[in-house]
């Protein structure tokens, strides 16, 4: 019995499985956190967007006339 408690003490596989589970964990757990910052991110920058389009009036703009051939039918080419 004595010498399976100084193999038990002695062996370190144990020790290293842990510090997988742990390193494992870690890496989850930030993995987790950096997605909730995207995702909170990504929706304020959605509703900006939309904001953003549905201020806009279309019939102020510039027309494709204005880019091509100068708002006189003329294609350009």
């Amino acid at each position: 019995m004595l010498k399976f408690m100084k193999d038990f003490r002695a062996d370190e596989d144990g020790a290293v499985t842990v510090d997988w589970v742990v390193l494992t964990a870690a890496v989850v757990g930030l993995a987790a956190a950096a997605a909730s910052e995207i995702r909170g991110g990504k929706n304020e920058l959605t509703n900006q967007t939309a904001d953003y389009l549905n201020r806009q009036d279309p019939s102020t703009g510039p027309n494709i006339q204005d880019f091509v051939g100068g708002g006189t039918g003329n294609t350009g080419g």
